[in-house]
């Protein structure tokens, strides 16, 4: 986001070819904040924005930044600073008062280091991506708990496998009921086979176990699940 079109190209030239997760990058361009307004209330997949301080006036960026996180707009994205005029808008006096992951001078923002922060900040936008997933996926089976504790010893089950498929498309037959001991103790647990948790990254199997924990908390006991 800057309000000179050879930045656009150089920065696009810059970024040719640039992968992150096998995957490249979508670029959007905006020459003054408040173009740059228009495309974060059209997009809410944005993960890293590059915004020019001095726009059509001398802290349009900044207020753009401000105007990001004050009204929760694309609270995700990761931002990153740059200017020609580092004067105006002190480094540290900025990093103290915006949420950005970067603050750079435009001379010293090479191609390289301009991939650099790319990396990081795309790595930042991923684990909070990431977290921000997993929060609203317990939620959701948070909700779903109470029907779980209602129901009967087979029902449980058909809902927990159902609960698992949607949660991280495993498929039933990937899936079995370990009981639990007669002489008590611990309540069932969903037991997940070794080739659908190899589909699974360290992260989601992370947070599969947390779901399997809450599945066998949840488990209706069996002096009520008649």
């Amino acid at each position: 986001m800057d309000d000179d079109a050879e930045v656009h190209d150089v920065t696009r030239l810059a970024l040719r070819k640039f992968e992150f997760q096998q995957r490249g990058l979508e670029l959007l361009s905006a020459y003054s904040a408040r173009e740059a307004q228009q495309v974060f209330q059209r997009r809410n997949d944005i993960a890293l924005a590059v915004v020019d301080v001095v726009m059509e006036t001398e802290h349009a960026g900044l207020e753009l930044v401000r105007w990001l996180r004050e009204t929760d707009q694309s609270p995700l994205t990761r931002l990153v600073l740059r200017t020609g005029q580092a004067g105006l808008a002190p480094e540290e006096q900025v990093i103290r008062q915006f949420d950005i992951d970067a603050y750079k001078e435009k001379t010293e923002l090479t191609t390289l280091k301009l991939r650099s922060v790319l990396y990081t900040s795309l790595r930042n936008y991923r684990a909070l991506a990431d977290k921000d997933l997993h929060m609203d996926s317990l939620l959701m089976l948070m909700r779903e708990l109470p029907a779980l504790r209602a129901a009967g010893p087979y029902e449980a089950e058909l809902r927990a496998k159902a609960l698992l498929r949607s949660g991280f498309q495993i498929d039933a037959a990937e899936l079995s009921l370990a009981e639990a001991p007669l002489s008590g103790g611990t309540s069932p647990r969903m037991r997940v086979h070794e080739g659908a948790l190899l589909r699974l990254s360290q992260r989601q199997q992370a947070h599969l176990n947390a779901w399997l924990d809450a599945l066998s908390a949840a488990w209706p006991q069996p002096s009520t699940a008649a």
